[in-house]
């Protein structure tokens, strides 16, 4: 179904856009580790930088898609304040589907216990006096 091609849209986006991060973050961090060797041919560092800094950038930037799996996650809140939940049942995503019941109605969960259906078993009051508080 479309929800369930979004839902993994969705995951792979932001997989796609964590694990480049990590990754170019990391042959940084190791870079700057070696001092100024790290600029040098031998240390591997350039070619390292050079073949793999532009995958951040190449098939969705990662400033780009992490906002493709908010509007996915927006979708998820709509479907859950109209009780349209039958298609995200069958997603990966299916176990936000308690959690944001639970927020919607100004609860939260104290445990992650979670009982059969997904939803929350043990809840306390938000204190905040109205959804647009919270």
């Amino acid at each position: 179904t479309k929800t369930e091609v979004g839902d993994i849209h969705a995951s792979t986006s932001a997989l796609k856009s964590f694990c480049t991060t990590i990754a170019a973050d990391g042959i940084e961090d190791c870079r700057k580790a070696c001092g100024g060797h790290g600029f040098l041919q031998s240390s591997g560092f350039p070619e390292m930088i050079t073949a793999y800094l532009q995958n951040p950038t190449v098939e969705g930037d990662n400033q780009m898609l992490p906002m493709q799996v908010v509007k996915i996650l927006l979708k998820l809140v709509k479907d859950v304040q109209s009780g349209n939940t039958k298609d995200w049942e069958n997603t990966d995503a299916r176990y936000l589907l308690g959690a944001v019941e639970a927020m919607l109605n100004g609860n939260y969960n104290d445990n992650s216990e979670q009982g059969e259906s997904g939803s929350c078993t043990h809840t306390r009051t938000c204190s905040a006096e109205s959804k647009d508080a919270m």
